[in-house]
């Protein structure tokens, strides 16, 4: 990406007026979006998880109903 595709976003994150910390955002050709990681329901099994657990419950594990944001609570200031 050519600098001047990304320099908008640059200036205004950078910028002493901005107020965010702790995000991660993704500029260019255009676009300006924010990177979150996500913690779906999944599962919970008693005792020791084993890979026939996950298998035999992938659309429960990769579900996106419900999910959750992780990491620090930056998401509710």
């Amino acid at each position: 990406m050519k600098p001047e595709h990304v320099s908008a976003a640059v200036g205004f994150f950078a910028h002493e007026s901005c107020e965010l910390t702790g995000h991660t955002f993704i500029s260019g050709g255009g676009q300006a979006q924010m990177l979150a990681c996500i913690e779906t329901k999944g599962i919970t099994v008693d005792g020791d998880i084993t890979p026939e657990d996950i298998a035999a419950n992938l659309d429960q594990v990769l579900d996106l109903d419900g999910y959750t944001l992780m990491g620090i609570d930056m998401f509710n200031s």
